[in-house]
C-alpha cells in the first residue's frame, strides 16, 4: 500500500512539474507579446512636443550669427526635407542659413566646408549621414579657424559623439525604431517570428540599430528566429533582391523581412513576389520616406514603416545647433517622434505621401515658445 501511494505521489509530482515547465515559456511568450503590443500602441498616438532643453532667447543669441548646412546629398528627398525644415526654423528665428548643394561626393563636401569657412559661417552642420571622420582633417581645420561643426541625424542615441572632432551633434533614436520594428513582427506573427534583418555595416548607426532588433526579439520572443545580412549601400541594387531570394529558398518558413532603411524595401518586394510569398511574408522598416510609403500603400503584402517628420527633425537640429553657438548646455538627442505607418493609416501621410504629413505640427508652436518667439 505504501509503495502504491508513493508511486501515485511521484506520478502526480511529475505531472505537476511538467505543467509548470510548459507554463513558464508560455507565460514568457505572452508577456513578450503584451509588451510588443504596448510599445506599438505608444507609437500610434499623435505626437506631443517635449522640450529638448531649457527655454532661451533665440533671436538675441543668434543675432549676427549664420549657419551652413552640408547635406549627405541634395538628390536625396530625405536630406532635402530636413533642409527645408531647417530653413523654416532659421526663418522663424531670423538668422541666415545656407545649404550647400551637392550630389553626395566627398570632394563636394570638402569644398562646401572650405567655402563655409571663407564665408565666415559660425557653424557648419554635416547633415543626414556624412560621417565627420571622413572629413577629419577639414573639420579640424575649420574648427581651428573658429567655425563650430556639428552632425545632424547620424549617430544613434547609444553612440558617443567624438568629443575631439565635433562641437555638437543631434543623435537619433535608431535603437527605438529597431525595437518598434521587432515588436511589430512579434505582434503580427503572434510571437512566431522567423526574420531576415538587413542593414549596411558601413553606415554609422547600423550596428546599434541591428543590435536593438536582435535584443528585443531575444528578450520578448522566445523560440523566434532571426538572421542578419549585411549589404553595403553601393550594392543595394545588385545584391538585396538576390540575397532575399536566397534566404527564402534556404528557409521557406521565413515570415518577416526587417530592412533597417526603408529604401531597401524596393529590392525585397520583387524577391517575395517571385517566391509567391506575398500572403505569408511581411516587412517592416524605418524612415517614412514618401516614395516608399506610396509604394507600401499599393502592395498586397503586409508592411509597416516607422516614420519621423523631417520638418520636425529640421527644427530640432537647428535647436541643437543654436545651443552650441550660444554656449548653452548641449542637447545631443533630437526630440523628433517615431510614428507607425501601416495599412490602417498610410493615407494620413498624404496621397501622394508628404514628408511632414501624419505627424501633426505640435513642434512648430513648441519650438517657437521654447525660443521665446
Amino acid at each position: 500500500m505504501f509503495v502504491n501511494v508513493s508511486k501515485s505521489l511521484l506520478v502526480a509530482s511529475a505531472a505537476a512539474f511538467v505543467a509548470v515547465a510548459l507554463a513558464a515559456p508560455q507565460a514568457h511568450a505572452q508577456a513578450g507579446l503584451d509588451a510588443a503590443k504596448a510599445l506599438l500602441a505608444e507609437h500610434r498616438k499623435a505626437p506631443t512636443f517635449v522640450a529638448p532643453g531649457p527655454a532661451f532667447n533665440a533671436k538675441q543669441c543668434m543675432a549676427g550669427k549664420k549657419m551652413t548646412v552640408i547635406p549627405l546629398s541634395s538628390a536625396n528627398p530625405f536630406n532635402v526635407a530636413i533642409n527645408n525644415g531647417m530653413i523654416a526654423a532659421a526663418k522663424e528665428v531670423g538668422f541666415p542659413l545656407s545649404v550647400v548643394e551637392n550630389q553626395g561626393q566627398p570632394p563636394q563636401w570638402i569644398q562646401g566646408l572650405s567655402q563655409s569657412v571663407t564665408q565666415q559661417a559660425n557653424l557648419v552642420d554635416l547633415q543626414g549621414g556624412i560621417n565627420p571622420e571622413w572629413l577629419g582633417q577639414q573639420v579640424s581645420e575649420a574648427r581651428a579657424k573658429g567655425v563650430k561643426v556639428s552632425a545632424t541625424h547620424l549617430y544613434d542615441v547609444t553612440q558617443p559623439v567624438p568629443p575631439n572632432l565635433l562641437d555638437g551633434a543631434a543623435r537619433v533614436n535608431y535603437s527605438r525604431a529597431g525595437e518598434i520594428m521587432a515588436a511589430w513582427a512579434i505582434e503580427r506573427t503572434g510571437g512566431k517570428v522567423n526574420a531576415v534583418i538587413m542593414g549596411s555595416d558601413e553606415v554609422v548607426p547600423t550596428t546599434p540599430f541591428v543590435k536593438a532588433i536582435q535584443a528585443y526579439l531575444d528578450k520578448n520572443c522566445p523560440g523566434c528566429k532571426h538572421q542578419y545580412i549585411n549589404i553595403p549601400f553601393p550594392e543595394w541594387a545588385t545584391k538585396i533582391q538576390s540575397s532575399a531570394q536566397a534566404a527564402l529558398a534556404a528557409d521557406p518558413n521565413i515570415n518577416t523581412f526587417l530592412p533597417i532603411y526603408d529604401n531597401m524595401m524596393t529590392f525585397i518586394v520583387p524577391a517575395v513576389r517571385i517566391a509567391g510569398k506575398e500572403a505569408s511574408v511581411r516587412m517592416a522598416s524605418y524612415n517614412g520616406s514618401p516614395n516608399i510609403l506610396d509604394m507600401q500603400r499599393g502592395l498586397a503584402m503586409e508592411t509597416m514603416n516607422v516614420g519621423e517628420s523631417m520638418g520636425w527633425v529640421g527644427y530640432a537640429g537647428v535647436d541643437v545647433n543654436m545651443r552650441v553657438l550660444c554656449n548653452l548646455p548641449k542637447v545631443e538627442n533630437l526630440n523628433s517622434p517615431l510614428i507607425i505607418f501601416d495599412k490602417s493609416n498610410f493615407q494620413t501621410a498624404g496621397v501622394p505621401a508628404d514628408p511632414n504629413k501624419g505627424y501633426g505640427d505640435a513642434h512648430i508652436a513648441g519650438f517657437k515658445t521654447l525660443w521665446g518667439l
